[in-house]
C-alpha cells in the first residue's frame, strides 16, 4: 500500500515539472530581419546585387509618418504627416555588407517599425513597415529595385524615384524631301506653271500649217463659185437672144481679174 502511494506521488510530480516546464518557456522579442538587394540600373541591363546601400529604421508607423524627400531620407529625416514634426536620429542602424548573400541586416525588437532604404547610385530610396511576429528570431527577404522606372510597389517596400523622366517619342532629324515633280520647288503649296521648250515649239507648227493649208483652200473654192455662176448666166441670155451667144461665151472663158465673188462682194458680170 505504501509503495503504491510513493509511485502515485511520483506520477504527479513529474507531471508538475512538465507543466512548470512549459509554463517558463522562454519566448524570442526580436528579429534579424536580412535584406538581398538586386538593382537594375537601366531598362535592358541585368540584375546586379546591390553594394553601395544604407538601412536605417524609426519605430513609427507609416500612416503617421512619412520620407518628405529623396534628400530627408539621405540625410536620415522623416516627417509627422499631420504635425510637421521632423525626426533626425533613427532609433535603429542597420549593417551593409557586400560580401555577403544578404547583404542588409536590422534588428528589430518593438512592435512596430518604419525602415529606410537608400541607394546613393540610382537616387532612389525605399520604406515600409514592419510588424515584429512572435518569436521568429530571423526573416531573409528579397528585394529588386528598378532604378530607371518610376516610382511603385514591391513585397512590401515603396520604392521612391523622384528623379524619374519618361522617355521622349523618337523623331525623325531629316525627313525625306518631296519628291512630287508638280510641286514647285521654292514654293510647295504652289504647282510648277513653267512651260515645257519642246512642247511649246510643236504647238506653234501645228497651228502655222493648218491655218496656211484653210487659206488655199478657200481661195479655190471661191474662184471655182464665179466661174459656175459666169457659165450659167452665158447659157441663159444665150436661150432669150441668140445676138448674146458670143458674149456669154466670151464671158466663161475669161478669167475676171475683180476680186473673187463671196458673199458679201457680189460678181459684177452677174449685174
Amino acid at each position: 500500500m505504501t509503495r503504491k502511494v510513493n509511485i502515485l506521488h511520483l506520477v504527479v510530480a513529474l507531471a508538475v515539472g512538465l507543466c512548470c516546464v512549459g509554463c517558463f518557456k522562454s519566448t524570442v522579442g526580436y528579429t534579424i530581419f536580412r535584406t538581398a538587394v538586386f538593382i537594375q540600373s537601366t531598362d535592358k541591363g541585368d540584375y546586379v546585387k546591390a553594394r553601395d546601400l544604407y538601412t536605417y529604421a524609426y519605430y513609427v508607423d507609416t500612416t503617421d509618418w512619412k520620407v518628405a524627400s529623396y534628400e530627408d531620407a539621405c540625410n536620415k529625416i522623416i516627417t509627422n504627416k499631420l504635425t510637421g514634426e521632423r525626426r533626425e536620429m533613427p532609433d535603429v542602424y542597420g549593417e551593409m555588407n557586400p560580401s555577403n548573400e544578404y547583404q542588409l541586416t536590422m534588428v528589430i525588437n518593438r512592435p512596430m517599425t518604419m525602415m529606410i532604404l537608400v541607394d546613393p547610385e540610382n537616387k532612389v530610396y525605399a520604406y515600409r513597415n514592419y510588424e515584429l511576429p512572435d518569436n521568429l528570431p530571423q526573416v531573409d527577404t528579397k528585394l529588386y529595385i528598378v532604378g530607371w522606372r518610376n516610382s511603385y510597389t514591391t513585397a512590401g517596400w515603396r520604392i521612391v524615384n523622384e528623379f524619374y523622366k519618361p522617355p521622349q517619342p523618337e523623331t525623325d532629324p531629316d525627313p525625306a524631301p518631296d519628291d512630287d515633280p508638280e510641286t514647285n520647288p521654292e514654293n510647295p503649296d504652289e504647282p510648277n506653271t513653267t512651260p515645257d521648250d519642246g512642247e511649246g515649239e510643236g504647238a506653234d507648227d501645228g497651228a502655222d500649217n493648218g491655218e496656211g493649208e484653210g487659206n488655199g483652200e478657200g481661195n479655190g473654192e471661191g474662184e471655182g463659185s464665179n466661174g459656175e455662176g459666169n457659165n450659167g448666166e452665158g447659157e441663159g441670155n444665150n436661150d432669150e437672144n441668140d445676138e448674146n451667144d458670143g458674149e456669154g461665151g466670151g464671158a466663161t472663158d475669161t478669167p475676171s481679174t475683180d476680186t473673187p465673188a463671196t458673199d458679201d462682194n457680189p460678181s459684177t458680170d452677174k449685174e
